[in-house]
């Protein structure tokens, strides 16, 4: 209808102008653009405005559709057949465009852990988790519920330990995580030529703040009963930031009080975890606490660590 009306104007135009003037080339200009206008409006306003994606989910499935909102707890997705589904960011891999792959986009499913440490998040429901610290060292967790995690380590090297542990998260879909911590080590110390017996329990209070790739974890713990090691209380500070598709960059921090002094020893540790889609690597440097005082000298040691999702659930 615009154009038409524009084209009984311009007749008129014509009529009173010169075919060869200015004015009259003008006029042609003007409708051609017009006519340009309208026909991009008709063909593509609609393709240019609303843009389909593929929205993959951490249980393998694929959501095909529009994006209507999204923020940092959700994502909401209008589907072909016109289905409203909302996705919490828990649930959510990736997004990508319409028939695009996701490209080597993994996410840290070993967040209960940093390098020697704990956070509040619990491990999934069903879940068993193996890992592997230094060749020697070796554990076993499982996401009894959505609370609770349970695990064992156990290691022979120089000296053999068990250690069950056991994890209780009170609010596991807070922001802000609390989860009492619990673990009890025996000790066989076959080093002397009698073999002497050690036990050590303690319990432990952690608050995360965050989420799986990116948060950061306080924790206060005390021995309960302590024959191994001389430490009255011990504290630690632990982060993990999500630094690229397949990485994130860790530090594992903890300051422990003696109990036998007003001395207090120190671990400091930093590195990276290299995620895949059922395992991960740790790559790292510790500082041991060889001593309770600052006046050591700091040597750093290689930690390497390997951890693998042993069920597909």
């Amino acid at each position: 209808m615009q154009v038409r009306g524009f084209l009984k104007l311009g007749r008129d135009f014509i009529n009173s102008t010169h075919f060869f003037s200015p004015w009259y080339l003008v006029f042609l200009f003007a409708i051609f653009s017009i006519v340009k206008i309208s026909n991009g409006q008709s063909d593509h306003g609609v393709q240019d405005t609303v843009k389909r994606v593929d929205v993959y989910l951490r249980d393998k499935t694929k959501i095909t559709g529009v994006i209507i909102w999204r923020d940092k707890d959700q994502t909401i997705v209008v589907t072909e057949k016109s289905d409203t589904i909302r996705v919490p960011k828990r649930d959510l891999l990736g997004v990508v465009p319409f028939n695009e792959k996701l490209q080597g986009q993994y996410k840290n499913i070993f967040a209960y852990k940093y390098f020697i440490s704990n956070s509040s998040i619990p491990v999934e429901k069903g879940s068993w988790h193996y890992s592997n610290q230094d060749l020697f060292f070796n554990s076993v967790h499982y996401g009894v519920n959505k609370n609770l995690t349970a695990g064992l380590s156990v290691s022979a090297f120089i000296q053999f330990y068990a250690a069950p542990k056991i994890k209780y998260c009170l609010n596991p879909e807070n922001k802000y995580k609390i989860a009492l911590n619990a673990q009890y080590t025996h000790v066989l110390d076959w080093t002397s030529n009698e073999r002497s017996t050690y036990t050590f329990t303690f319990a432990q209070v952690l608050i995360t703040n965050g989420n799986e790739e990116n948060n950061i974890t306080v924790g206060l713990g005390k021995p309960i009963k302590n024959d191994w090691v001389s430490i009255d209380y011990f504290a630690t500070l632990a982060f993990t930031k999500k630094i690229s598709k397949r990485s994130s960059f860790i530090s594992d921090n903890s300051l422990m009080k003696s109990s036998t002094s007003s001395a207090m020893a120190y671990l400091f540790s930093a590195g990276v975890r290299i995620n895949r889609k059922n395992h991960a690597f740790d790559l790292g440097v510790f500082t041991p606490p060889l001593a309770f005082n600052f006046s050591n000298v700091i040597i750093p040691i290689p930690f390497l660590s390997y951890s693998l999702k042993l069920n597909n659930h």
